[in-house]
């Protein structure tokens, strides 16, 4: 999902409201599950939602308003009811695709038992040998 706007920290947030609303010690309950239920948070300038969506993660009901409509489908976007099942079917289509694609890309020699067909995430690249940067 893109970033927008100036995001503060979505800790931040959760500190503030965990510290007005949850019973105990901020300490000892910023780790733990809650369910904030019944409780109104609104956001008149959400801009990028940080608020909004750390009061949600806690059970919060939430509204927000911005003149941006940017801004609104954002927000929207993160908020929105995700169906689960859908996300990972196509989740592991892409995967597939992906896989089938490029995943020979992603293939080295294992360093410890010298099989040729060692998986890799990802790869570290030191520009410099090739002349990409210059001092």
């Amino acid at each position: 999902m893109h970033k927008w706007f100036a995001r503060r920290p979505g800790t931040l947030f959760r500190g503030l409201l965990l510290s007005e609303f949850a019973e105990g010690s901020l300490k000892e309950n910023f780790y733990k599950a809650h369910n904030l239920k019944g409780l109104n948070i609104a956001d008149p300038f959400m801009g990028g939602g940080t608020p909004l969506i750390e009061a949600n993660r806690l059970g919060c009901n939430i509204i927000g308003y911005d003149i941006n409509p940017m801004s609104y489908w954002i927000v929207r976007q993160e908020i929105e009811h995700l169906d689960l099942e859908a996300y990972r079917k196509a989740a592991a289509e892409l995967q597939d695709s992906l896989t089938k694609e490029v995943g020979y890309f992603y293939r080295t020699v294992c360093l410890k038992c010298g099989s040729p067909d060692a998986h890799v995430k990802y790869f570290i690249w030191k520009l410099e040998s090739y002349g990409w940067f210059t001092r």
